[in-house]
């Protein structure tokens, strides 16, 4: 990724202009090398609704401190 590929991104996301981005100076903070190496090992950033629908209803039956034993 090139500083002008940040710089568009960075404007499409804020609204800015990409002059007024370049004169603000964004970058990335690790080089894409960096990056790559942790490609595998973050977390998805997705929410699985189903597991999410289930802990609330196990939290809300069996109450917060049995919870855990209902697992």
């Amino acid at each position: 990724m090139r500083l002008r590929d940040i710089h568009r991104a960075v404007a499409a996301a804020t609204g800015e202009s990409i002059s007024r981005i370049g004169r603000l100076g964004f970058q990335l903070e690790m080089s894409l090398e960096e990056l790559d190496q942790f490609e595998d090992v973050r977390n998805p950033q997705v929410v699985d609704w189903d597991e999410l629908e289930a802990e609330r209803y196990q939290r809300a039956y069996w109450g917060p401190s049995d919870a855990s034993r209902a697992a």
